[in-house]
């Protein structure tokens, strides 16, 4: 059985979203996080970690109520320290969508996109196959 005591979280974030003109708009989000664990019982190596999520979106508007976005997200979290079930990894998350108002309080969206999760692992078998 594990007891963790409260976890103490430190974030960072900021957010910008932009109407450049008419049909062109712009967001912007940026987060750090720094957690940090005490195991009290039993003793174990800590899982602190500290992380990097960025987000952007680019929307463009044909008209009021139709638009296409792109949206890419970036993750980076870093372990302190790593174990075999838990390592550093990177995410990278592009979206293309479309999205049509159909009533005044509803809208349809459709969006498709892939994520791609590299760790150091990954990447050295990649370098050495």
């Amino acid at each position: 059985m594990r007891i963790l005591s409260a976890p103490s979280t430190a974030r960072s974030c900021g957010f910008i979203h932009k109407a450049l003109n008419i049909h062109n708009e712009l967001q912007l989000y940026y987060e750090h996080i720094d957690q940090n664990y005490d195991r009290t019982d039993p003793p174990e190596p800590d899982k602190d970690f500290k992380a990097d999520v960025t987000r952007g979106r680019y929307t463009y508007y044909f008209n009021p109520i139709t638009s296409a976005f792109f949206g890419y997200r970036y993750v980076n979290k870093n372990l302190d320290e790593e174990s075999p079930s838990f390592s550093d990894y990177e995410v990278h998350n592009p979206r293309l969508g479309f999205s049509r108002s159909l009533y005044e309080n509803l809208t349809l969206t459709v969006s498709g996109g892939y994520a791609i999760r590299k760790t150091d692992e990954f990447r050295w078998r990649i370098c050495n196959t």
